[in-house]
């Protein structure tokens, strides 16, 4: 482009000027990363979609109309700033770093580090929770006869902050696993089974409960009492399901008025994103880097490492149960 400019101003060629004016254009008006990033709730969009039987439609609706683009909110760049800053950035590892800054380890590992369906399930069952917990924090909140929104409780500001951090977190992570799988994990395949497992899982239990789509609120009463059947759910997306659940109660029944609880979602997200965020995967993240399409492609680049921690590894078993799901 140098010397195509460089001729141009010495012979002034019609063409070249055209060519330079589409270059410049193109170059202009390439799509790099303006502040947003992609969304994708798994309870909204199984909703939105359980009834749709047609394989094509299906996966149109899932990957076109449920994904949005959402601008990262300020509380969300400082919740990462945060942690990137830290001490603990090198303890970083699956969330169980956030676990025992507030001294729940025990009670909640069985979630992250520990999980039988390794760092993609515990993705899933945690931003299920955030789901269920975000349905709740409205109860945070009354509206007036104007339509205006007012505080039961202190600290309601900061609190909605907090939880704008972890809601938009979780579901970028959610929109990752569905439309990029391959910048958070080695195992494109098998997260891919173990996605669609859980999709059909969420999607026979709103079949099984009439769900509608109108219906949001409906949508999360039936949720309150799924649980693994006899112990153990058949498949593995009942599985998932019922374990994000569990968590979701958990989690509730621990949060009172105190912001420090209510953070605690939010630092969880951080530390899940930036545990998935160094990969091998480089011909990709380098590609992006061109165009800063991703959050995830910037904290790669910034944290400078291209593997991930070392984890235990754990059985699939969403693999054997995959099949009985067809």
């Amino acid at each position: 482009m140098v010397k195509m400019l460089c001729h141009y101003i010495r012979h002034r060629c019609p063409i070249l000027e055209t060519l330079l004016w589409l270059m410049c254009r193109a170059t202009l008006t390439r799509s790099y990363w303006s502040n947003s990033v992609g969304l994708y709730s798994l309870l909204h969009a199984c909703l939105h979609n359980h009834m749709t039987w047609v394989p094509a439609v299906h996966r149109w609706i899932t990957t076109s109309v449920a994904v949005m683009r959402w601008s990262l909110p300020v509380a969300a760049k400082q919740q990462i700033h945060r942690l990137i800053r830290s001490e603990w950035l090198s303890n970083v590892k699956y969330g169980d770093r956030t676990l025992q800054k507030y001294d729940i380890l025990q009670e909640f590992e069985w979630s992250l580090s520990t999980y039988d369906l390794g760092t993609m399930g515990s993705i899933l069952i945690w931003h299920i929770t955030t789901d269920i917990c975000d349905n709740d924090l409205s109860k945070l909140f009354s509206t007036t006869a104007g339509g205006n929104t007012r505080p039961r409780i202190d600290n309601a500001a900061e609190i909605a902050d907090c939880w704008e951090a972890a809601t938009v977190l979780s579901n970028y992570c959610a929109y990752l696993l569905l439309q990029a799988p391959e910048l958070v994990t080695d195992e494109v395949h098998d997260e891919q089974l173990l996605k669609e497992a859980v999709q059909e899982g969420i999607q026979r239990h709103f079949r099984r409960q009439g769900c509608r789509r109108s219906k949001v609120d409906a949508m999360f009463a039936t949720l309150r009492d799924f649980m693994r059947s006899g112990g153990e759910a058949k498949f593995t997306g009942d599985v998932v399901l019922a374990d994000g659940v569990k968590l979701g109660k958990q989690l509730l029944s621990r949060m009172d008025d105190k912001v420090s609880w209510w953070n605690l979602p939010a630092e969880m997200w951080v530390e899940l994103l930036l545990t998935v965020a160094p990969s091998e995967y480089v011909t990709g993240h380098v590609k992006l880097l061109a165009t800063g399409a991703e959050l995830i492609t910037h904290l790669w680049a910034l944290l400078g490492i291209i593997k991930r921690p070392p984890k235990p590894t754990l059985a699939a078993p969403y693999l054997r149960h995959y099949h009985e799901l067809i």
